[in-house]
This record gives structure tokens, sequence and C-alpha cells, in this order.
């Protein structure tokens, strides 16, 4: 396959992202109809401008209905939102129909396709992943490692807009900034360069590492402080970093988490793992086990520090879950062996019984069968 079998566009250049519920997202503009009708009459000169207009109208909105068999389950399943009778019979390209033998219809619900067929498989820790666009992967330059600015992890799993879970890439933000009446403002980098004491890298290690990818220390994050503390008419100084605030107290570098440290994340779809590959190939205990990436992994805010410094929390609350309902409906999958097993044999043993029971009273209507009959004989 290439990108543009899913990521198709037409003259207007908007490109198909290929989400489920994109169709909703898009409508058909004034501008794409003029467009439209330009094309049209240039093509064939003899049609009206009316006739043009709804010829144009009809075919934007058949193509935007298209739009929906380029998403995973439009692709896979059909279309259900689009007017067109070929976008209804679905399945581009020959994609088989997924059967999902033995998985409970909810999952569909509550999860999306990419959720289970995305990005790598999970980990008790989200990989570091690097992107052609945050650093520049493709262009001449030195390797790039895991502490290279700016620290993507993945995958970890959300709930989107629409509820559901999906994997997702995540980073925090870093900055230098001032706190005030609880909001923090970011400085320009201008203004941060300015400052004496700012952390620099030493001229002898710019060869060795050029992206200069060694974590700040605490007594390197408390002299800017100090040194923008100076001026307080804007608000008090701080450093936003792995997830959380930097201030001074009373003479001493303190951090805590804080709302302006909040991570950012955006949904991943690439690189599509097939059926064998799949969370979940390899039975429930891939989600519902008691050390199950999916809840029970660690997710640990990265930044300009130590990676052990960051803002740690579980993969559970991250999505504002139960933790003891999570644990829970986890621990009953332990038992769910033995409990198939508990039921197939009390299954076994009503079949016995009601076998037994039949062949009694069989035994019973033959026996007064058999007696009426030699009552016959002898009469």
């Amino acid at each position: 396959m290439t990108c543009i079998d899913c990521h198709r566009n037409g003259v207007d250049h908007m490109v198909v992202r290929g989400y489920e519920g994109e169709i909703k997202d898009r409508t058909v503009t004034a501008d794409m109809i003029d467009l439209r009708i330009k094309l049209l009459r240039r093509d064939e000169a003899s049609v009206s401008e009316q006739d043009a207009r709804k010829r144009a109208e009809r075919e934007l909105k058949d193509e935007l209905g298209m739009i929906e068999t380029l998403s995973c389950r439009g692709c896979h399943l059909g279309a259900t939102e689009a007017k067109q009778t070929t976008a209804q019979l679905g399945g581009r390209l020959a994609s088989p129909h997924p059967m999902h033998k033995g998985l409970p219809t909810i999952h569909f619900e509550k999860m999306t396709c990419t959720a289970c067929h995305s990005g790598p498989f999970p980990s008790q820790q989200p990989q570091v992943v690097h992107t052609s666009l945050a650093h520049k992967l493709g262009l001449p330059g030195p390797a790039r490692g895991e502490n290279t600015a700016p620290v993507i992890v993945q995958p970890i799993f959300l709930r989107g807009d629409d509820g559901r879970i999906a994997p997702y890439k995540m980073v925090w933000p870093s900055y230098w900034g001032r706190l005030k009446d609880g909001k923090v403002t970011p400085l320009a980098p201008e203004e941060v360069a300015k400052t004496e004491k700012l952390p620099a890298q030493p001229n002898e290690d710019v060869a060795r590492d050029p992206y200069n990818t060694k974590p700040l220390s605490d007594a390197q994050i408390q002299p800017v402080l100090e040194a923008r503390s100076a001026d307080k008419a804007n608000g008090e100084a701080v450093f936003i970093a792995a997830g959380k605030i930097y201030r001074l107290d009373s003479g001493k570098l303190t951090s805590r988490e804080h709302e302006s440290a909040r991570p950012y994340a955006w949904a991943l779809a690439h690189d599509v793992r097939p059926a064998s590959q799949s969370l979940g190939a390899r039975g429930c205990a891939d989600c519902h086990s008691s050390d199950s990436p999916l809840y029970f992994g660690t997710v640990l805010a990265r930044g300009p520090l130590e990676a052990s410094r960051g803002l740690s929390k579980a993969a559970w609350e991250l999505r504002g879950e139960n933790k003891l309902l999570a644990a829970t409906f986890a621990f009953s999958f332990a038992f769910r062996p033995t409990l198939k097993y508990i039921t197939l044999g009390s299954a076994f043993i009503v079949l016995a019984v009601l076998i037994n029971y039949a062949l009694m009273g069989l035994a019973a209507v033959t026996g007064r069968t058999r007696s009426k009959q030699n009552s016959d004989l002898r009469d």
C-alpha cells in the first residue's frame, strides 16, 4: 500500500486524514462549489450555470460520503453514512471483513480500531519515538537519542472526544515563565537568553552532543529563577518541565504538579499491526490482567531533567478511571479458566441427571406397558 491509498484528496487539496467521524468535520463550502462549477463548465462549455451548480453540489456530496470508507472501520466494514451505492458496499482494495471471533462487541463501542492495531505493542512504560517534523528525520545531522528534545513517547491509551480509548503520542511542555494569579505566562526565548546565569553547554561538548541532551540539575535551575526573581512586576519566575512547575519557596527550589505543565497528546494510527500481532491476540489477559500496560503501566513525564524526576502517573489515572474497579475486574480473569471447567462440569452433571431421569421414566413407561400386555394376554 502507498500513502495515497488512504490519504486521498481532490482539486481542493484537502487531504483525508482517515479517522472515524471525519465526514462530520467536513462540509461542502461555497468556494468548493464555485471551483467545481468552473471545472465543469471548462470541460463542458454547453452546460448551463444552473445545471453545473446542481451537478457540482451532487458530486461534492457523493465524494464527501466516500471519505467514510477511508477510515479503518469504513475500509473493512463499509460505510453507513455515505449515499453512493458503491460507498455502502465498502471494502476498498479487497480489504477483508474482520471476524473478531470471541471478542465481545462492547469493545467496538469502547475502543477504536487503532487501540488494538496501531503503534508499537504496549509495554509497562511507553517508548520514546522520534518524528520527522519534531526531530528533522531524513535531514543530515548528528544521531538523535532518548534525551533529544522534544522527548515524545508512545503509545499512551487515552479517551478521545468520542469517549473511546485510542493510542496517543504525548509530549510535555518545557519553558521558563512567570506565575501570576495562578496562571503561567511563557517567557520569550530571547528574553530568557539575557539571563546571566542561564545554563549553557560547554564549547567542548558541542561537537560530542550538539543537541545538548544532558539533563538539567537543581543547581542549574535555581540560579536562573533567582536571577529572574528580581523583577516581580509581571509575576513570579518559574520553570515548567516534565509535568511539574519549579519555583522558589523561602529560597528553596520546590516542584509540584501544575495545570500549565500538563502534556499535549495526539492520536496515532501508524504503524498498523495485523490480527496476529494485535492487542488481545494472546487472549483477554493482554488487557485484563493485574500487570496489563493498558491499565497498570506507568507513564513517566519526560523533559530536560533526569527521567526519574518527572511526574509519574498510572495509565488508569490518566484516563480518570477507578483503580479498584480495574484491579477487581482483572483479578476475576485469573479464575475464568477454573470457572469454565466448573461450568462445564456442572453442565455435564446436570445433563447426566436429566438423562438418568429420562431413562428412569422410560423404564417406568415400558414396565407399565408390559404389565398391561401381560394382563391382556391372561384375559
